[in-house]
């Protein structure tokens, strides 16, 4: 079903409960993106930041942010070392060092070989699910995740990702745009996976359609 949100803007159910753990009066949780500094295991830096504004936008619309830290960056929760928290992970293991702390527990995993220098390297050849077995290259794909906490099964972490910052904005527009076709298998309390792929219909070099894989 739909629910008229306070601005009488109409949003599919599911995506209430698909950030029911980050909304408790107001923002619950914390976004991560990747540092724009040299860091990780491939002394990589992040370009895709700024994709973060999209989600709390999107947020803002059913969530109130009175809290005014709710973005960080990968590197200081790495520092501080305190995962038991509720996370929207944006970027790939090979720019977000938190992605890669929780890597090894998602549905679709980036495969753990690096490839490239800094800062085009990436962080394997794709990744892969465990669901069906494939294995997705496309740079233009990819993946909505949503995993319990390992560290705290009252958390819940949400990984919006893809090889590249392309398959990253592919995941994240999808999910902000098109969540009636993402969210229609979402079950809550289960781990979610959705595979989507990004199109150029208008050919403009922008994605403007989605395609969901799996």
């Amino acid at each position: 079903g739909k629910t008229i949100l306070k601005n009488n803007k109409l949003m599919n159910s599911k995506i209430f409960d698909f950030f029911r753990e980050f909304n408790n009066d107001s923002f619950n949780g914390l976004i991560v993106v990747g540092s724009p500094e040299a860091h990780g295991p491939l002394q990589s830096w992040a370009k895709d930041g700024h994709y973060a504004n999209i989600v709390s936008f999107f947020l803002g619309n059913f969530i109130n942010f009175s809290n005014e830290h709710f973005i960080d960056l990968d590197v200081n929760v790495k520092a501080r070392e305190k995962y038991n928290e509720n996370f929207i992970l944006i970027g790939g293991p090979g720019v977000n060092v938190v992605t890669y702390e929780f890597n090894n527990y998602l549905p679709v995993k980036f495969l753990a070989d690096f490839a490239g220098e800094a800062p085009s390297a990436t962080f394997g050849t794709g990744f892969k699910s465990s669901k069906t077995k494939k294995l997705y290259t496309n740079p233009n794909i990819g993946v909505i995740q949503k995993i319990e906490n390992p560290h705290d099964k009252n958390k819940s972490v949400i990984v919006l990702a893809g090889i590249t910052k392309k398959g990253t904005l592919t995941a994240i527009k999808a999910l902000t745009s098109n969540n009636k076709d993402v969210l229609k298998d979402y079950k809550h309390g289960k781990n979610f996976s959705r595979v989507v792929e990004g199109q150029d219909l208008s050919g403009d070099g922008r994605i403007d359609s989605f395609e969901v894989l799996e």
